[in-house]
């Protein structure tokens, strides 16, 4: 496999690069993600960093705006299962591989 692979192991099925796929989308989203919230956190730090003679004044946004940001994670995560997870699954019952790229085992109890 060429390239950086995220310390997969070697693709030994006809379904890993499929897979590998996936999984590369999972870890590029988390990096973002992780991104995104440390350069907010630092954000937050500065902007509301304890400074003398300024009284912190508290204000309830709602719970819609506190809740967004976990509502996109799980509108990602749902979009991932049914548009790539299920179909790439179905796909991959329905369409065994090719014999001859394959490895056929015969197993005899």
């Amino acid at each position: 496999m060429n390239g950086f692979n995220w310390g997969l192991p070697e693709q030994a099925s006809t379904y890993a690069p499929h897979i590998d796929w996936g999984i590369g989308i999972l870890h590029w989203v988390m990096v973002a993600m992780f991104v995104l919230w440390g350069s907010f956190t630092l954000y937050c730090l500065v902007k509301y960093r304890a400074r003398t003679g300024v009284r912190a004044q508290y204000e309830e946004a709602g719970h819609f705006w506190a809740l967004t940001p976990d509502l996109a994670v799980v509108a990602f995560e749902l979009i991932l299962i049914f548009v790539y997870a299920i179909p790439r699954w179905n796909a991959m019952r329905r369409e065994p591989p090719a014999e001859a790229a394959s490895t056929v085992v015969h197993v005899v109890a």
